[in-house]
């Protein structure tokens, strides 16, 4: 269990909640074809592009298996309030 250090009532510390050093994450993306599935891709690379202030480095991996695409994306962005806001922001591409 984590230790939680409050300041006030309700209160705590951003840093609580938000590494500096948490910049990356990792999405799926499924799709009935490889093309349906590159471009949710690229709609998630170009949302990611708005948000970063330095280019966002983008890997993926990609299998299909029984009738179904899977892209693996890891999105590494400088900042977490970057990747913050993107987790946010990505959940309505998916």
């Amino acid at each position: 269990m984590t230790e939680v250090n409050t300041t006030a009532c309700n209160c705590m510390d951003i840093g609580t909640l938000i590494q500096e050093e948490d910049t990356a994450t990792e999405l799926t993306i499924k799709a009935g074809s490889q093309q349906e599935a590159e471009a949710r891709l690229v709609k998630l690379q170009t949302l990611a592009q708005s948000i970063e202030s330095d280019p966002c480095t983008v890997s993926t991996h990609i299998t299909q298996a029984d009738l179904e695409t899977c892209i693996q994306a890891r999105f590494d962005f400088v900042c977490a309030a970057e990747k913050l806001i993107f987790e946010m922001r990505a959940a309505a591409y998916l």
